[in-house]
């Protein structure tokens, strides 16, 4: 506030404005900053209704911080963005309020693609109880990647705040919806794998994006974006082990 008028902030996204309110005497100032405060309340009561909708009679405790081990693990009969090659180079980009927090490289030529840790099947997504069960879910986008254009967008789903919150580790498939902005109906299905990370979790992703900082680690595939050439030695064996057992199925 600044005598007459009120400055007032928004954003959408990333889109953020500032605009500058201007009234005819204090008192009608202050009726405008009544109701903005009065909204700002009925807001968080709504949001603190959805969230004790979503957790139920389960006893959460809203203190807690949990990170999430993600992994982007397959899709199969998705839709065909290039009639020229009768396929698709799809990769998922996954966001949680509105912000993009992970992106696979993309499989070329395929409808049924499978990410592995080479091409950014995994990642960690740390939240507070009540940040999780404020929120819509985790969105995940499978995109066709176009280098030239802007990305056409193939379908979409989202995994709920209780099904993050009770994921023990296995792998659950979901059908593809239409992408945010879009009603049409869209075939294909993505499949994920979500759990609670351990302490050898989180040293094995922390090591792993050590080693992508470091160009000495990297080599370029064709069609990808920079990878991790070798793993780390030690520690995360079981991760380790498990996504190279797949990578090792997806290649033969």
């Amino acid at each position: 506030t600044r005598k007459h008028s009120v400055i007032v902030e928004t954003q959408l996204g990333k889109k953020r404005d500032v605009h500058e309110i201007i009234f005819d005497t204090l008192e009608d100032s202050k009726r405008f900053q009544n109701v903005i405060s009065r909204q700002h309340t009925l807001e968080q009561e709504r949001v603190d209704a959805k969230m004790m909708a979503a957790v139920g009679n389960d006893k959460i405790r809203m203190d807690e911080t949990i990170t999430f081990l993600v992994e982007v693990v397959s899709a199969r009969d998705l839709p065909v963005s290039d009639i020229h090659k009768g396929a698709s180079d799809p990769f998922v980009t996954c966001f949680f309020d509105g912000k993009e927090v992970h992106r696979t490289n993309y499989i070329s030529n395929t409808l049924d693609p499978i990410w592995t840790i080479k091409t950014g099947s995994l990642f960690l997504l740390s939240l507070d109880v009540k940040q999780l069960f404020g929120s819509e879910g985790l969105l995940c986008v499978v995109s066709d990647f176009d280098k030239f254009a802007s990305s056409d967008r193939l379908g979409a789903i989202t995994v709920q705040s209780k099904t993050l919150y009770d994921a023990k580790g296995e792998r659950v498939e979901y059908k593809l919806g239409p992408p945010p902005g879009k009603m049409n109906d869209v075939e294909g299905f993505l499949a994920l794998r979500v759990r609670r990370a351990t302490d050898s979790d989180e040293k094995f992703m922390s090591e792993l994006r050590r080693k992508k900082t470091s160009t000495a680690h990297f080599k370029v595939l064709p069609n990808t974006h920079p990878v991790f050439d070798t793993l780390s030695k030690g520690g995360a064996s079981n991760i380790k082990s498990l996504i190279t057992r797949r990578y090792r199925t997806a290649k033969s």
